[in-house]
């Protein structure tokens, strides 16, 4: 299954300098992203056709965590998204 991830979702995680630390962060979001998202619309309840899940961010200092929707967008698509 695809998942396509909207760019509000990760406004303000990314990097306005662009090194290769920050390209492996951004990939591991991604494929975290990606895996929650999945898991998240296979346990969704019967007749739901949007599901809410929370996601770790990457944060300097601490822990941050965001909110987001995940959709069907096609028959093999998903789509996460912000409110």
């Amino acid at each position: 299954m695809e998942v396509q991830i909207n760019l509000n979702t990760v406004s303000g995680f990314i990097p306005k300098h662009w090194t290769r630390n920050n390209h492996m962060v951004l990939t591991q979001l991604q494929k975290d992203i990606t895996r929650n998202a999945i898991q998240s619309w296979q346990n969704r309840k019967e007749g739901e056709h949007k599901v809410r899940f929370l996601q770790a961010m990457p944060a300097t200092y601490g822990a941050y965590f965001r909110f987001m929707n995940v959709q069907q967008k096609g028959e093999y698509t998903l789509l996460v998204t912000i409110d």
